[in-house]
């Protein structure tokens, strides 16, 4: 069945409370369609399985829990979502958009979230698709996108994010399997990239990733079987004492490929900032690397074996270009400049 949310009583741009009515219409499940307009809403909208909730565009179609609001956002288990702005400003909203146990697509989605909120929690899901995101947050945003549970087989594509100062851009949690992520760009966060799941994340694949981070743009922790390719990751200003590195890998991580990175500070160089930081790894290379404005480049602790490096270009203004610790295993092949 398709079902019109005015059919239900939902009158766009009224200023009224229009919970109850747009309520009313996603009980119906199906698709669901939204006019242009403003609605306004005071708490959490469930969302039966197998919904699909069609916007008028990611710029018309806003639905709007207010700072007052109980508690906010869409919630609810295979779900597919397009053309809407979601704007969950009250901080008792947990998150604008939350799905479990099921599969979840979205696509030309606008998301504004407030204090201690995450944009989209994705929880205990198999086949989610997402593209097309953008992503505004406050200054103590947990997190635009967070994966827990245990999900597989997840497609990321032509996601924006800006404004997590003191959160994630991509935070995982869970364990994560097959995550194809292309033309990725999260800025001014806390950490761009944060991958920590309970057990493991395997067959991760980033294309075409430009972040800032504060502390640090790709953070991983018991990754495996992953590739990082053509990536722009730079550390940004907030409190350089506690920057890890531009990329961080830790854990039993193992066999990450990394090809076409580059990696610099766009602030004032300072003693604590890294290029490349492996505490934990076994098994990973590093082809075509170029790092520029960092104090220290390329820091391997003992715990990092079976490392290889296949030409790093070290810009002028890096201090330290390799610092390897006793126990570490690391190849180092010269970089040479083509003729």
């Amino acid at each position: 069945p398709v079902t019109d949310v005015r059919d239900f009583g939902v009158n766009m741009n009224d200023g009224a409370d229009d919970t109850a009515a747009f309520q009313a219409a996603l009980d119906q499940g199906g698709i669901v369609t939204v006019p242009p307009g403003l609605a306004i809403l005071t708490s959490t909208l469930t969302v039966q399985p197998g919904t699909w909730l069609i916007g008028s565009g990611m710029a018309s179609s806003e639905l709007r829990w207010s700072g007052t609001a109980s508690s906010g956002g869409l919630s609810g288990g295979s779900m597919a979502l397009s053309g809407l702005w979601l704007r969950a400003m009250t901080p008792l909203a947990s998150s604008a958009i939350s799905c479990t146990n099921g599969p979840f697509h979205a696509s030309g989605i606008t998301i504004s979230v407030g204090r201690w909120q995450r944009g989209a929690y994705i929880e205990n899901c198999t086949n989610s698709f997402i593209s097309n995101i953008k992503f505004n947050g406050d200054s103590n945003t947990v997190a635009a996108i967070h994966y827990s549970g245990n999900c597989a087989d997840a497609v990321m594509e032509d996601i924006h994010v800006q404004k997590t100062p003191a959160g994630k851009g991509l935070l995982v949690t869970g364990n994560l399997h097959n995550l194809a992520a292309h033309r990725v760009t999260i800025i001014n966060n806390d950490y761009s990239v944060y991958i920590d799941p309970g057990n493991i994340a395997s067959n991760i694949c980033f294309y075409d990733l430009d972040t800032q981070g504060v502390r640090g743009s790709l953070w991983l922790r018991n990754v495996v079987d992953s590739t990082f390719y053509s990536a722009y990751l730079a550390l940004g200003d907030w409190n350089s004492s506690l920057y890890e590195g531009a990329v961080t890998i830790d854990g039993n991580s193992g066999n990450l490929l990394f090809s076409g990175i580059r990696i610099q500070s766009n602030y004032n160089l300072q003693d604590t900032d890294r290029g490349i930081l492996i505490k934990q790894c076994d098994g990973a290379e590093f082809i075509a690397t170029d790092i520029r404005s960092v104090k220290w480049g390329f820091i391997a602790e003992s715990a990092a074996t079976n490392i290889t490096v296949d030409g790093i270009n070290f810009y002028d203004d890096v201090s330290s270009k390799y610092t390897l610790r006793s126990g570490s295993d690391v190849t180092v092949i010269p970089y040479q400049q083509l003729q």
